[in-house]
C-alpha cells in the first residue's frame, strides 16, 4: 500500500534511474519503518536491544527497494529477486549476531523465503492482474508470507534454545 503507481518492472527501459532511487528507498525504508515497529513491539520481550531491529528493516528495505525502482528493467527483477532476501537477511542477523544465530542459516532461509515468495507472487501476477494495484498486492502478500514464516521460524528457534541472559528481562 506504500508503493507509487508503477507495475513490474518499474519502467525505466535501459536507463538507470536516479530519481527513482530516492523515491524507492524513501517508501522502502518507510515500509520498513512500520514493518519492523510491529515486530519490535513483540521481539522486545524475548531479546535485548531490539530497537535495532527497526533500523534493519528500514535499511533493508529501503535499499532494495531502491535497487527495484532505480536499476534498468532487464535486471531489476532478477537482481531483487537475489539480492532482497540477501540484504535482508545479512540486516537481521547483524541485529540477531549476539545471540549465536549462524550468519549462513540466516541468510540462506531469509534468501530463500525472498525469492520463492517474490517468484510465486510475480507468477501468480502476471497470471492474474493487469493493474499496479493488484500486482503489488499479491506480490507483497506472497513475499510478506514467506519471509514471515521463515523469519518467525528462526526466531522461535532462537528463544526456544537461547539462555536466559540472552533474553530481555
Amino acid at each position: 500500500m506504500f508503493h507509487f503507481p508503477s507495475g513490474f518492472p518499474p519502467n525505466n527501459g535501459e536507463n538507470f534511474n536516479t530519481s527513482a532511487l530516492i523515491v524507492g528507498a524513501f517508501l522502502g525504508g518507510f515500509t520498513g519503518l512500520v514493518i519492523g515497529s510491529l515486530q519490535a513491539l513483540l521481539l522486545r520481550q524475548y531479546f535485548k536491544g531490539i530497537r535495532w531491529w527497526i533500523a534493519a528493516n528500514v535499511i533493508s528495505l529501503a535499499l532494495t527497494h531502491a535497487i527495484g525502482d532505480a536499476f534498468p528493467d532487464p535486471i531489476a527483477l532478477p537482481v531483487v529477486q537475489v539480492a532482497g532476501g540477501i540484504i535482508l537477511g545479512i540486516g537481521l542477523w547483524l541485529v540477531l549476531r549476539s545471540q549465536q544465530l549462524n550468519v549462513v542459516v540466516c541468510i540462506a532461509v531469509i534468501g530463500i523465503a525472498w525469492f520463492a515468495g517474490l517468484t510465486l507472487g510475480l507468477t501468480i501476477m502476471r497470471q492474474a492482474a493487469s493493474d499496479w494495484q493488484t500486482q503489488h498486492v499479491i506480490v507483497s502478500l506472497t513475499t510478506g508470507i514467506a519471509v514471515s514464516v521463515a523469519t518467525s521460524t528462526l526466531l522461535v528457534q532462537l528463544i526456544r534454545g537461547a539462555p536466559n541472559e540472552m533474553k530481555a528481562s
